[in-house]
Order: C-alpha cells, then structure tokens, then sequence
C-alpha cells in the first residue's frame, strides 16, 4: 500500500535534514501558511483510486486564541 498524500506541520522544519529533499517527496504537503519560498506545495488535486472525481488536499495550519 502506498500513501497519496501527507500532510506536515509547522514542526516539520525543526527537522532540517528534510528541507533538502522535501521537493523530491511529491505526496508530502506543506502548510499553505508558510511563506511562498518554502520547499513543497501547499495543496494537491489528484483522483480517487476507484473514481475519476478530483480530490484536493489543502494543509492548512493556523492558531487558535483564546
């Protein structure tokens, strides 16, 4: 079984060995709230593995005030 997609948090730059392949790594998401610059893309749109319908996956990464 292989996986489609993942998506990252704002923790996944603590781990600076990733940020050099994180672009070879195309099921990986960023958050969308990181700046532009940042390696990896914020959404992707692919299709169900039994359907032609589109599927999109938007990571997004915000906080919360009380």
């Amino acid at each position: 079984m292989g996986v489609d997609c993942m998506t990252s948090g704002n923790h996944i730059w603590d781990k600076r060995e990733i940020i050099p392949i994180i672009d070879q790594i195309p099921q990986l998401i960023r958050p969308s709230t990181t700046p532009r610059a940042s390696p990896a893309a914020a959404a992707t749109v692919g299709r169900g593995k039994d359907s032609h319908v589109p599927v999109a996956v938007l990571n997004l990464s915000g906080r919360a005030c009380s």
